[in-house]
């Protein structure tokens, strides 16, 4: 009796697991699949995360920290975002963000009830974070995705120049005191060689 329990219990693991398979592998995770769904193509993408995550509570900010890291993006506080960067459209797909979009553009969207099949009918909807490299500046970026009802435009543009290190300051400040010496000093053996002679 013990050697047929301890040959039932593996096989009654395995089975489970099996069975367990396809329920889990019926919701993507990932994002990769709707790249293309938009005016430009986007270039990376991080999610599916379920329900809206668009907020500025707690864990949504979490989610929205770990998601924007994958896309080399570093979050810094949802007051940089709202009012003036999140936008709610009328469900037409088209998102327009009052500014011109150029270069790395990184936009949060989350999508309805409505979205259907294009991420696995996630209950409630769900957000992803998409990254767009925008050659061609555009004034909007529409998508073929169903059901959208928000999104936070996190950044457009070349980022800006980083400012120098104070040691990269005083280093400057020495370089141009060395020439201003070295100027002042020619100038004045040349005022000597001219009195000499």
């Amino acid at each position: 009796m013990m050697k047929m329990v301890r040959f039932l219990a593996p096989v009654a693991l395995a089975a489970s697991a099996m069975a367990a398979t396809p329920a889990a592998a019926a919701v993507p995770t990932t994002c990769d699949a709707n790249l293309g769904s938009f005016s430009v193509a986007a270039s990376d993408c991080s999610g599916w995360y379920a329900g809206n995550v668009l907020s500025g509570n707690a864990s949504d900010i979490a989610t929205q920290t770990e998601a924007l890291a994958a896309l080399g993006y570093t979050f810094t506080s949802w007051s940089d975002y709202d009012p003036d960067f999140k936008i709610d459209t009328d469900g037409s797909g088209i998102f327009d963000f009052g500014q011109v979009l150029s270069g790395p553009t990184i936009i949060g969207i989350h999508f309805g009830k409505g979205m259907g099949g294009a991420v696995g009918n996630l209950k409630g909807g769900g957000t992803a974070f998409f990254l767009f490299d925008l050659g061609t500046p555009l004034d909007s970026i529409t998508t073929a995705l169903k059901g959208s009802s928000g999104a936070v435009l996190y950044q457009t543009g070349n980022p800006p120049p980083a400012v120098p290190e104070p040691g990269t300051w005083a280093m400057m400040l020495i370089g141009f005191g060395a020439i201003g010496f070295t100027m002042r000093n020619t100038r004045r053996r040349k005022a000597l060689l001219a009195q000499a002679a």
